[in-house]
């Protein structure tokens, strides 16, 4: 992509970010729709923020493909496959697609209501997917290390202009 990612307007909690990550690592290899860690998680942290969350890690990654717009039907196929809602398709298709245009996937998403618990395991199940894309495209574990450097230095750019890092 020729620019950075528009990164979203309001601060993502770390507690969210770090169980999105965490989501999406336990599902490395696994092809189950994760909906008792995805109920879990989302009490934890909240549905809201634990969606910002993985849209944010998905803008990031997203960032790394070559063709991002031609990813999504991919990933929508595989999450379909894996056995995910079909109510929860467009939504997370739609997410993906603002992600891969460069829009804050969670300011799209939200205008349209509330978040379900499906639209979120179906989420997490893409994340999963296009990390493991990103990954074999550029080297086992580059997902992790990128998410780590971006995340680090927006905190330390919040920081330093007087915002709190939640």
């Amino acid at each position: 992509m020729a620019h950075d990612p528009e990164m979203p307007d309001r601060l993502i909690s770390q507690a969210a970010l770090a169980a999105g990550m965490q989501l999406v690592e336990d599902l490395n290899g696994e092809d189950d729709v994760p909906s008792r860690d995805v109920t879990r998680v989302a009490r934890e942290v909240g549905h809201e923020e634990l969606f910002r969350a993985l849209a944010a890690l998905v803008l990031v990654w997203l960032h790394w493909t070559d063709e991002p717009l031609d990813v999504v039907p991919a990933l929508i196929r595989r999450v379909r496959g894996q056995g995910a809602r079909e109510d929860a398709l467009p939504m997370v298709a739609g997410t993906l697609t603002a992600a891969a245009l460069e829009q804050p996937p969670d300011e799209w998403r939200l205008r349209w209501g509330p978040i379900e618990l499906a639209e979120l395991a179906a989420l997490t199940l893409a994340a999963a997917q296009l990390a493991d894309y990103v990954d074999f495209d550029h080297g086992q574990g580059f997902t992790g290390r990128v998410t780590r450097d971006v995340f680090a230095g927006l905190r330390a750019e919040g920081n330093s202009s007087g915002s709190s890092d939640r």
